[in-house]
């Protein structure tokens, strides 16, 4: 079963991080355990990931993409796997705290006002939800 959400947690961080430093791609993976812990999504790594795979509007866009057919990179994917394996290991990326959500920098830094911006690493803005 672990060797299942490492796959599943390196899959989020290499898609969506795959060029990102490895705080970068740590943060990635600190969101989609974040949203393991916290009500209202899926309990498990797998299920955040694949939440609404089934045709209510993925989660993260490489699951229903296409993204995920096309070959991987041997050297990124091995990377995300390390990252992967240490987020879930223990190893907690602090400076986004309790973030469940991000995106590119580039969308600007409040794409949604329901959301309260976190912090910025490398290419992505994390957010949580305003209180």
């Amino acid at each position: 079963m672990l060797t299942r959400a490492v796959d599943c947690l390196a899959a989020a961080v290499y898609y969506e991080a795959r060029g990102e430093s490895a705080e970068g791609q740590a943060a990635v993976a600190q969101v989609v355990l974040n949203r393991a812990r916290k009500a209202g999504f899926p309990k498990s790594v797998c299920g955040v990931i694949y939440q609404g795979a089934q045709g209510r509007g993925c989660q993260f866009s490489f699951v229903c993409g296409g993204a995920m057919v096309r070959p991987r990179e041997p050297t990124a994917w091995a990377r995300a796997r390390g990252v992967a394996a240490r987020a879930l290991s223990g190893y907690v990326m602090s400076a986004i705290g309790e973030a469940t959500s991000f995106h590119a920098a580039w969308l600007g830094s409040r794409p949604d006002r329901h959301m309260a911006r976190v912090a910025q690493v490398g290419a992505h803005v994390f957010l949580l939800a305003a209180s």
